[in-house]
């Protein structure tokens, strides 16, 4: 009996055992499986956070460059507003045109909108027609690279020659055309002869003196040891004082107009004068003119022209041949990395605008809303405003 006891006793044990053993082991691979799996989820949980703060980051620049959209299409919304106040008719129609031509031109030429506005005011406050205002501006704003100046002193020297000078002054084409053949001959940057040219333009078309002597003399003069402000002042007093010394010059046997009246032209004046003065030195020159009654200035612009009659002829003729002038400049100075970039930068500032663009209404709804909640706030009562002031606290703090 015994026997059999122990036995039964040992079929019984072993499985147990068996079982036993199986227990410990799976509960070794629970173990091994639940500490990985808290080592994955560790990892996925620091996954997340990153991916949070990955977001984040996304998410606060999404909202600078929201903000700076909006900023930037807001800037150039008010520079438009303030050309928009020099337009009469059809304001808003011009306005929203010339700002869709502004922005296009600042994606092909390397000036900013706010000069591009800027240059646009002054075309169109110098009664420049605003259907031809983005074809001018667009000629002032290449003038501007060309010449290394910027686009209000460009649009200054287009529409001071061309109001001053009317049709005889051609197209502002031509104008630019012949201002940067100016430079090309003389002794003149293109910013000073924008600073200083409106000093001959009046007593120059009071005259009759064509477009092109004046730029041409101009080039001539800054090459006799004159600057272009003195250049310009001299030029001025001496078409100022052919007029005003007439009897005397005439007296001389020089002609200043013709049978019909007309004005016979600078090189023709300067001809006889130089013809009458030759043989003489600068001295006797002098004496006759301050015998006549020239000023100094005037004497000067007229003695060293005659001087040199040859070398003012040659530009005169020069100059009269200065179509694709500014054209050339102007790809010159655009062959270089710095307005290359200066280009690029325009490009993205552009795309920024129009992006703010179509963000500025929903803005200035948000804008408006706050404003009437504030004003709402501001007409209540002052009892109102304080148990509403201290209700926020304590909604917050339930």
């Amino acid at each position: 009996m015994a026997e059999d006891l122990g036995s039964l006793r040992i079929k019984i044990e072993a499985p147990l055992t068996g079982l036993k053993l199986q227990m410990q082991g799976a509960k070794r691979l629970v173990k091994d499986f639940s500490g990985s799996v808290v080592k994955d989820i560790d990892r996925a949980k620091e996954g997340f956070m990153a991916m949070g703060m990955a977001l984040g980051v996304v998410s606060a620049g999404i909202g600078v460059a929201t903000g700076l959209a909006i900023k930037q299409a807001s800037s150039f919304q008010h520079q438009m507003a303030e050309v928009s106040t020099i337009i009469e008719k059809d304001s808003a129609k011009w306005t929203s045109s010339l700002s869709k031509g502004v922005l296009q031109l600042s994606r092909d030429v390397p000036q900013s909108t706010d000069l591009l506005t800027r240059g646009l005011y002054d075309l169109l406050s110098a009664t420049r027609p605003v259907e031809t205002a983005m074809e001018d501006l667009g000629l002032a704003s290449k003038a501007a690279v060309a010449g290394l100046s910027d686009v209000q002193s460009a649009v200054n020297l287009g529409t001071t020659v061309m109001n001053g000078m009317g049709e005889a002054a051609g197209s502002m084409t031509e104008i630019f055309d012949t201002a940067f053949e100016t430079v090309r001959l003389g002794v003149v940057t293109f910013p000073q002869l924008a600073a200083n040219i409106g000093q001959v333009i009046p007593p120059a078309s009071k005259l009759g003196v064509s477009m092109k002597d004046v730029f041409g003399s101009m080039a001539f003069l800054t090459k006799t040891g004159l600057n272009a402000a003195e250049a310009s002042v001299s030029l001025a007093r001496a078409f100022d004082q052919i007029i005003e010394k007439r009897p005397a010059l005439e007296g001389l046997g020089i002609k200043i107009f013709g049978e019909k009246g007309e004005f016979l032209g600078f090189q023709k004046v300067m001809e006889q004068i130089a013809g009458t003065l030759t043989g003489l030195t600068q001295e006797e020159r002098a004496n006759i003119f301050e015998e006549m009654g020239f000023d100094i200035r005037a004497a000067r612009a007229i003695t060293n022209i005659s001087m040199n009659l040859k070398g003012f002829k040659s530009d005169l003729a020069n100059i009269t041949d200065a179509s694709g002038a500014m054209g050339k400049a102007y790809n010159k100075v655009m062959d270089t990395s710095e307005e290359k970039t200066k280009l690029l930068k325009n490009q993205v500032k552009a795309l920024v605008t129009e992006m703010g663009d179509n963000l500025l209404p929903v803005f200035d709804s948000v804008v408006g809303g706050l404003s009437g909640l504030v004003k709402g706030f501001s007409d209540l009562s002052e009892p109102m405003k304080k148990v509403i002031a201290f209700g926020i606290p304590l909604a917050g703090g339930g």
